[in-house]
């Protein structure tokens, strides 16, 4: 299928020059001047990497030195005057400040420059635009095809070591298997199935995290929740004693916890950060639009992303936190703001990544009906949640006040019913 990308110039044809001249010698003392059908020279503002069926934006020059109708022509493209709805490629006749619209259809071919050149009484101006190269070609491609898993929430590498994946099984078990796309086998890394028990819906092992040290000290920190009674989510160290192959379930040390109102909006992701830090996700206790408001309630750790040192047993404090100088929370809650936070105002930061290139660290927190959110996490930030669902008024639906709270960097439309999601806007870019 061809692809044509149209473009649009417009030209305004102004209107020129008078001549006047007393009389003399044997005439009546008047001069009558010829008409000037000749305009100034003019350019139009050439288009580069134009993409491929996509317009291309409009030129406007304006036509000077001409006080009299004059032909019009075009080549490589057409014309309308007026800039009607009906484009011409035919000669034909522009007035003085008649206003002249061009339209240019690109090449099909990634990397080709096209030009449209409009003739206004033997003056030319031409319009070139070059079309983009083609962007490369995305496609899916299974990859260990002869293995198969349950419950898959996450894939990881130790560090410094290619050799092998870890994938994290929600049901309680982390597996491994050779970074070979022929890998037919796989081995249990560990298996805390009997310590999380139910693993349906948000509960469950819900990531892993390597100590960065891991070679040496063989610590793995993991993130889930056991069920009996009650939700609680865990943050706990496991440690390898066979030189990285298995993690030993009777090595737990638990970091934290946090008892959890329902039985979603646990979060789950942790990661250290380029700090050494460790930093971990958690929602706002669940149900629907936070019916306590705890994601903005400081005195607790829910609807929060915290950053603890683990260097230490107990954990220790980052003294750049933004609440440092209080107690700690026993069980994710105290009488002062909790110093564990890092930023806070989060639906369900499920996941979060640390930019390689930067340090900048990304979550995305799920909405509750209406909008997704991309958020730039900023220590000391309040992403505004349940006051604000992405960047628009949730409780109250109007006139939320936004003093205090960051906007998210992106958002997602979520078309409740329609089962589609559309990425419809980007709030603001910050470096």
């Amino acid at each position: 299928m061809r692809a044509y990308t149209l473009s649009r110039a417009v030209l305004f044809i102004a209107g020129g020059l008078t001549l006047a001249s007393c009389g003399g010698g044997g005439n009546d003392g008047t001069f009558t001047p010829q008409p000037d059908t000749t305009p100034d020279a003019f350019s139009f503002i050439d288009a580069t990497d134009v993409a491929l069926s996509a317009l291309v934006t409009s030129n406007t020059v304006t036509i000077t030195g001409m006080d009299a109708a004059s032909p019009i022509s075009v080549s490589g493209g057409e014309y309308s005057l007026g800039c009607g709805a009906t484009f011409v490629s035919s000669p034909g006749t522009v007035n003085p400040d008649q206003q002249v619209c061009v339209r240019h259809t690109s090449a099909a071919t990634p990397g080709t420059a096209t030009n449209t050149v409009l003739t206004v009484g033997g003056v030319n101006g031409t319009f070139t635009s070059t079309t983009a190269a083609a962007p490369p070609a995305i496609a899916l491609e299974r990859v260990f095809p002869a293995l198969s898993f349950s419950q898959p929430v996450a894939m990881q590498q130790a560090p410094e070591d290619a050799s092998r994946w870890f994938v994290v099984e929600q049901r309680g078990v982390i597996r491994v298997l050779a970074n070979n796309d022929a890998a037919a086998t796989t081995t249990v890394f560990i298996d805390i199935s009997s310590l999380v028990g139910a693993s349906d819906g948000e509960r469950g092992l819900l990531n892993m995290a390597f100590d960065p040290d891991f070679a040496t000290n063989g610590f793995v920190y993991l993130s889930y929740t056991r069920s009996g009674s009650s939700v609680v989510s865990y943050v706990s160290r496991f440690t390898s004693t066979d030189g990285g192959q298995t993690l030993e379930p009777a090595s737990e040390l638990v970091v934290l916890t946090l008892p959890q109102p329902y039985n979603n909006h646990n979060g789950g992701q942790l990661a250290f950060g380029p700090d050494g830090y460790l930093y971990v996700g958690f929602g706002d206790g669940g149900a629907a639009n936070d019916p306590e408001n705890r994601a903005q309630d400081t005195t607790s750790l829910w609807g929060t992303i915290i950053r603890i040192d683990v260097s230490t047993v107990p954990y220790a404090i980052p003294s750049g936190n933004p609440f440092a100088g209080n107690a700690r929370c026993a069980m994710g809650t105290g009488v002062a703001a909790c110093p564990e936070i890092f930023a806070w105002g989060l639906r369900n930061p499920w996941k979060f990544s640390f930019d390689r290139a930067t340090g900048a660290l990304y979550a995305g927190d799920v909405g509750q009906g209406a909008w997704e959110e991309v958020d730039l996490i900023e220590n000391g930030g309040n992403y505004g949640w349940r006051i604000r669902e992405g960047a628009h008024c949730n409780i109250p639906a109007t006139n939320c006040p936004p003093a205090g709270l960051t906007d998210p960097v992106g958002g997602v439309r979520s078309l409740a019913g329609v089962g589609d999601h559309r990425w419809v806007c980007v709030s603001r870019h910050r470096h």
